[in-house]
């Protein structure tokens, strides 16, 4: 009990008996209940607290992941259109080729 001395104990039994002792006992058991309870509240309010914080840590990754396929899907179009250049001329150059290779022969 939070600083109750044996003398006030035996001052509250002297004056109220039995019942006067558990309404005490009950008194100080409710404040130590509820102080348990402040401190449960807080801690689970500092836990939410974090678990917001890192869910929109979690969020801005994947935000940023969908920045990085787009842009990973743009990068791969450009390429897509150097290939298709580059076989067009391969095969113009192939096609000259095989014509001059006709005319000399």
């Amino acid at each position: 009990m939070d600083g109750v001395s044996l003398f006030d104990v035996l001052k509250v039994i002297g004056q109220f008996g039995l019942s006067g002792v558990i309404l005490v006992i009950w008194y100080y058991s409710t404040r130590a209940q509820e102080r348990m309870h402040r401190e449960h509240r807080e801690d689970m309010l500092e836990v939410l607290h974090r678990y917001e914080h890192d869910m929109n840590e979690i969020r801005r990754m994947y935000e940023s992941n969908v920045d990085l396929v787009k842009d990973y899907r743009s990068l791969a179009q450009d390429l897509k259109d150097v290939v298709t250049l580059n076989t067009q001329s391969m095969t113009r150059l192939a096609e000259r080729l095989r014509v001059t290779k006709e005319v000399y022969e």
